[in-house]
């Protein structure tokens, strides 16, 4: 119960939500989510953090930049994918976030942002992650 309690707090904020809208169509890097969603990227990042903390979010260090992408087959999240998208898509804010995504010129980092991601912080005992792929940006 406690994991899914977990997963309701970290979709609560719409900064928050409107970075799952746009993991829901695929990986991103955080400069490609700074030109959408028109943020800073620290503040992106706290929220990205946030989100893995939560373990809804992998992340993939490529040199200075990061690619972010949800959890495939995550055993909470999985079955809220398709009700997330629908109710997301009811949101212009969110229309208008996948709108400029489609628009973007091309990929600003290596490997582009359809590469398969394939790491995450792990939470362990005493609030701590195992970062085994390097620090939080």
């Amino acid at each position: 119960m406690r994991q899914l309690a977990q997963l309701f707090k970290a979709l609560a904020d719409p900064t928050r939500l409107r970075i799952v809208n746009l993991l829901l169509e695929g990986s991103l890097c955080v400069c490609e989510m700074e030109t959408i969603l028109g943020l800073p990227q620290p503040l992106l990042s706290r929220h990205l953090a946030y989100l893995r903390g939560a373990g809804i979010v992998l992340d993939k260090r490529q040199g200075a930049r990061v690619q972010y992408s949800l959890v495939p087959d995550h055993d909470l999240l999985e079955p809220l994918r398709s009700c997330l998208r629908q109710v997301l898509l009811t949101q212009d804010v969110c229309r208008e976030d996948l709108r400029r995504r489609a628009e973007l010129p091309g990929v600003c980092c290596p490997g582009g942002a359809s590469e398969v991601l394939v790491t995450a912080n792990i939470p362990i005992r005493g609030g701590k992650s195992h970062e085994n792929q390097g620090p939080y940006v």
